[in-house]
């Protein structure tokens, strides 16, 4: 009888630790899923504040009535500005632009040039350079994205190295980088992309290729 209270009472403590940690656990993870909440609403806030600002020096920097410097870009703008520099050139449909901004009408060539220029003087080429260079496989889905978007063929030796990436959404985004730049390589590479890659993928790889000009 006193070995059985004995064990009751241990494996009540036992439950009580278990019960214990998970609240801990519980705890922290609301914490930080608030503060990260917080963070990201406050980002928000500076984008809408900071997007109708330099959507206006953009507008006059395109047309030859301004020209933005890079050293006037703070540092907490940096991110805000590269995605409007994207956003002026692809367009999109980001909920983080305002919808006055939103509604833009496509750029002549002169102007999507002076966009490079300017994403180049930035140092933002180099940024993404360095996350296809050092980081994590997400980064580079994104990074590529930027580029491609961009028609920036400065990341073309790296995105080779990436057509056969372990990770599906960066061989992807790598495949669909190549063929946005038009990469001369990109034909010699066909027959690794379909071999390395999960044969689910292979309608995807297949629209991105679709994209090469024909004579390449």
């Amino acid at each position: 009888m006193g070995f059985e209270n004995g064990f009751d009472g241990m494996l009540l403590k036992v439950v009580l630790y278990i019960l214990l940690a998970v609240s801990i656990v519980l705890f922290v993870q609301i914490i930080a899923y608030s503060t990260m909440s917080i963070n990201n609403h406050r980002k928000r806030k500076n984008k809408q504040k900071w997007y109708p600002k330099w959507s206006r020096r953009l507008e006059d920097h395109l047309n030859g009535r301004d020209h933005i410097k890079p050293v006037e870009v703070g540092d907490d703008e940096r991110k805000a500005f590269r995605d409007l520099l994207v956003f002026f050139y692809a367009g999109g449909e980001e909920d983080e632009i305002p919808a006055e901004i939103r509604g833009r009408s496509p750029l002549a060539e002169s102007k999507k040039r002076r966009i490079r220029m300017l994403y180049r003087d930035m140092g933002f080429i180099e940024d993404d350079l360095e996350a296809l260079r050092s980081g994590p496989w997400w980064k580079r889905t994104v990074a590529l994205g930027r580029l491609s978007r961009l028609e920036l063929n400065d990341a073309e030796d790296l995105a080779l190295e990436m057509v056969t990436a372990k990770e599906a959404e960066l061989a992807i985004s790598a495949i669909s980088y190549l063929a946005s730049i038009q990469s001369r390589y990109l034909p010699e590479q066909i027959g690794s992309i379909y071999e390395w890659n999960e044969s689910w993928m292979h309608k995807e790889i297949t629209i991105e290729l679709m994209r090469i000009r024909p004579g390449m």
